[in-house]
């Protein structure tokens, strides 16, 4: 059982790594809005780079769609939980960051191109998705102190994500979030069952639900 000045101990050190890798989180927000002012300077023309399903040409999309996105609304209203997440998954993976979030972009993306609209889909939300499903699995999987907290102030403050899992409206890409947090998920239990730290029944439950989701793509 934790003691309290374990868990104060504990929560120092999860506010510190947070301070600590802001500046990496932040770097990776400002590459997005750069992204943005290039689009904005071109008339807008780097949006048909986003995933348009089912077709060859927006297979490119998987890898660029992340970066872009429609107007100034939609990506101020993603910068927080990105900038957030970013933060917390540096944290939560370390060194593995890249892979992760590489994993999560190219999944998420690939299962928009297969299951969503005839539509282009652009924005960071499939990857905001990810990074909170992959989240809450290491909280679930690997209740550390730091995870359990990330996962309660991530609850708190961006419950709301939950929300973008249903349609409202069409302009809003609900399968681009749905297939983000499948990828968070899949990349979550691939990421933890090859480090070994995954429960047998946790296990079984997770082949149970992609097998699932298999069947539904």
């Amino acid at each position: 059982m934790i003691t309290f000045s374990a868990f104060s101990s504990q929560m120092g050190d999860t506010v510190n790594l947070i301070g600590q890798n802001a500046a990496k989180a932040g770097l990776i927000v400002v590459f997005v809005w750069a992204c943005h002012i290039l689009n904005l300077l071109t008339g807008k023309r780097l949006n048909v780079l986003g995933v348009w399903p089912r077709h060859l040409t927006g297979l490119k999309g998987v890898i660029f769609a992340p970066f872009l996105h429609a107007d100034i609304n939609h990506l101020f209203f993603n910068t927080i939980p990105l900038f957030l997440l970013t933060d917390f998954v540096l944290i939560a993976t370390g060194q593995s960051f890249w892979l992760i979030s590489t994993l999560i972009i190219v999944l998420s993306g690939l299962f928009t191109w297969i299951t969503g609209r005839n539509a282009i889909h652009i924005g960071a939300s499939g990857v905001i998705m990810g990074y909170w499903g992959f989240l809450v699995c290491l909280a679930v999987t690997q209740p550390t102190v730091f995870n359990v907290v990330i996962v309660v102030v991530m609850l708190y403050y961006l419950g709301g994500l939950f929300l973008n899992l249903f349609p409202s409206g069409e302009s809003v890409s609900f399968e681009g979030h749905i297939c983000g947090l499948v990828a968070g998920l899949l990349t979550a239990y691939i990421w933890i069952q090859s480090s070994g730290n995954i429960p047998e029944y946790l296990a079984y439950l997770w082949r149970y639900f992609f097998s699932a989701i298999a069947r539904i793509f």
